[in-house]
């Protein structure tokens, strides 16, 4: 038997839900074994001061080589995503991209244009990651980030790092592995809910909500959202935990505890 696809998904408590969600997409459309690890607690934390940066996990994606020993491929996800096909497609397509030669790439990645850049650059919400290659890139050392991030402030830089940066350790990915807000029915792989506050936990009147709820009904009626999971997180909605204004559920999803198991 082949080893598991390793799957690391970057996540915090105010994402526990859309965590879950995502978790449930990758294993329903999976052919092989997968191995999903929610980069959350002791073992991820680091000392990020007053650094600015996009999520409360932002950083952590950088620090996949070294959980995995510097060996072998692995995957990164941010956690608000939701899976159309299957992820062994994505591995093997990024090991394609990132052959065994000195030179090569690191990370593949989709490129694409976003709020920070009119014209196309990697985007690393999702990666496939050379593990092994990575080692010789300070990128992947997370004290090397943290000391570049303390000489260079501002969000500005942290997205130059996150990246522009990435320009010369990525090779491109199929953008359909990484639609930023864009669902096109039979093309889709992987949709990528992008902008916070209006993800659909927080609004579900976005214009593709339907998909998202479509999923949360499933991971609730196999048990793998619980009714104390959707009730905590209900409780925690309008209390806000740091500088960004959204956290918990939407009132809305109330309704769906009917479908959540104990």
């Amino acid at each position: 038997m082949s080893k598991p696809i390793r799957i690391f998904v970057g996540t915090e408590p105010k994402t526990h839900i859309a965590y879950r969600v995502l978790e449930h997409t990758i294993r329903k459309h999976a052919s092989r074994p997968v191995e999903i690890t929610p980069m959350i607690g002791p073992a991820w934390e680091y000392p990020i001061d007053d650094i600015k940066v996009g999520t409360g996990f932002s950083l952590r994606r950088w620090m996949i080589p070294a959980a995995c020993g510097w060996e072998g491929h692995a995957i990164y996800m941010d956690a608000d995503q939701i899976v159309f096909d299957d992820v062994a497609k994505l591995y093997d397509l990024g090991r394609e991209l990132l052959p065994a030669e000195p030179d090569a790439p690191i990370i593949a990645c989709t490129f694409q244009p976003d709020k920070y850049s009119k014209t196309p650059w990697p985007q690393t919400s999702v990666m496939v990651i050379d593990c092994w290659r990575a080692f010789s890139n300070w990128q992947f050392k997370i004290n090397s980030v943290l000391g570049w991030l303390r000489q260079n402030r501002g969000n500005e830089n942290y997205a130059k790092l996150m990246h522009a940066q990435g320009m010369s350790i990525a090779d491109p990915l199929p953008v359909e592995w990484n639609h930023l807000n864009v669902y096109k029915e039979g093309v889709t792989k992987l949709l990528h809910y992008t902008k916070e506050p209006e993800q659909p936990w927080y609004k579900p009147d976005h214009p593709l909500a339907g998909l998202w709820k479509k999923e949360l009904v499933e991971t609730l009626e196999a048990g793998e959202v619980t009714r104390a999971d959707m009730e905590a997180a209900l409780a925690e909605w309008g209390k806000k935990k740091d500088w960004r204004p959204t956290n918990g559920l939407h009132p809305h999803y109330r309704k769906f505890l009917a479908s959540a198991k104990k």
